[in-house]
């Protein structure tokens, strides 16, 4: 079993189901770019750093790690 967890700025988004289900295709036009999403994935980065190799979208805080769709998301979710 597998699953996917996203996280935005609170109250971005009045139905996150939807929301959630168009962040899994890389459709993120409903939520603008917020600083606190990128130190969110900083700080998971530096607790958890085995999280690099399943995090996306991809960002240059990934290193070598090949980019896989969208490279533009990062400062909107963190999955």
């Amino acid at each position: 079993m597998s699953y996917d967890l996203y996280f935005w700025p609170s109250g971005a988004a009045e139905n996150p189901r939807r929301l959630a289900d168009r962040l899994a295709d890389e459709r993120a036009d409903a939520l603008v770019a917020d600083e606190r999403v990128l130190a969110f994935r900083a700080e998971s980065l530096r607790r958890w750093p085995d999280l690099v190799d399943m995090i996306a979208p991809w960002h240059h805080d990934l290193g070598g790690r090949q980019p896989w769709g969208r490279t533009d998301l990062a400062d909107r979710l963190s999955g």
